[in-house]
């Protein structure tokens, strides 16, 4: 029997070598906390030496230059926001480029060099609750509410225009793109949506054409994250599971089952190998992110809940966003050697 192209045999020398990696020399660093705002959100930059945060109730946005180790230098704020910021995502092909989206109906994009002023801006009919870009950089899809109903837009940025519309009876809860690869008959990129009734939407670029619906879990599909070879995606729940999916023959390949609580933020590693779960007690699961076999447990002590988790995009640098007991916004980084160190 082979997994993911590997023996049995193979996988289980492969999984203790993946253990040690996380048990040898794990660096921790904590940024300075937020002061009475939980953190909602942490996402990195393309280059990985950029953390951009939001909080519970701010109308902006933090960005932290961070190394490879996890060591940060003082954050920039990016302000213009009328209301509540609910959503970050960073562009995929300009590693400065960030937009935001806010309860005040807008999404902002903003060139992190110039902090001062955003570049452009979005006005949708309802409050802004996720956004996130094409893997080109040109697009942008919008999930927002309006009057109880929900929607996703996508939007040109090229020409500042509105291409696509559509209505859902139940919420948008994650988005995410994915670019088509070899393996994929239907060209362009792919736009997935997480939604309230358990299943993931699976539309063909900006057209929001629907490709597909896969039945993730049996309520509230909270969250998606894709692998980087783009040939797999994951899914966390309000049934405190997680799975992990092979796209093109939309089937599930793993489970983690471990987590006591609703999954509401996973994360892949840069080199694919390795699943990160965070649940609302504090508990950050690792696992081998083709088999969902156990390899590390996090425990955030002193924290009250944990809102994001976010792998590092080039190194074993895992950033975790939630709020500590004294009420105050916290972000932790778990690091590790690179294989060569």
């Amino acid at each position: 029997r082979r997994v993911h192209g590997e023996s049995i045999r193979e996988l289980g020398g492969k999984m203790d070598a993946l253990k040690l990696r996380l048990n040898d020399k794990m660096h921790e660093h904590k940024l300075p906390p937020q002061k009475r705002r939980a953190v909602s959100s942490v996402k990195w930059n393309i280059l990985g030496n950029r953390l951009a945060s939001i909080s519970s109730e701010a109308t902006h946005a933090r960005i932290w230059p961070i190394d490879h180790q996890g060591l940060h230098k003082e954050p920039t704020e990016l302000r213009g926001h009328e209301d509540i910021i609910n959503s970050i995502a960073w562009s995929q092909d300009k590693p400065d480029s960030i937009a935001t989206g806010s309860i005040d109906r807008t999404v902002r994009l903003w060139d992190t060099r110039a902090s001062n002023k955003s570049y452009m801006t979005l006005r949708n009919d309802g409050e802004v609750f996720n956004v996130d870009w094409s893997s080109d950089g040109n697009l942008l899809a919008v999930a927002y509410r309006s009057q109880q109903e929900h929607f996703i837009s996508t939007w040109d940025l090229n020409k500042k225009k509105l291409l696509k519309k559509l209505k859902f009876p139940f919420e948008v809860l994650d988005l995410c793109w994915a670019r088509t690869h070899q393996d994929m008959n239907v060209p362009g990129d792919y736009l997935f949506a997480a939604t309230g009734a358990g299943v993931v939407l699976i539309f063909k670029n900006a057209t929001l054409h629907s490709l597909c619906q896969i039945q993730t879990h049996v309520s509230r599909t909270y969250c998606i994250d894709l692998h980087p070879s783009h040939k797999y995606f994951a899914t966390g729940g309000a049934d405190a599971m997680v799975h992990v999916w092979d796209l093109e023959h939309q089937v599930c390949i793993a489970t983690v089952p471990r987590l006591q609580t609703p999954t509401h933020t996973i994360s892949f590693s840069c080199d694919g190998e390795y699943l990160a779960a965070g649940s609302e007690d504090g508990v950050v699961d690792i696992s081998h992110a083709y088999t969902g076999t156990h390899l590390k447990t996090l425990t955030l002590s002193r924290w009250k809940a944990l809102r994001s988790v976010a792998f590092n995009p080039k190194h074993l640098v895992l950033a975790v966003g939630g709020e500590d007991e004294n009420d105050d916004g916290a972000i932790q980084m778990f690091s590790w050697p690179s294989r060569s160190s």
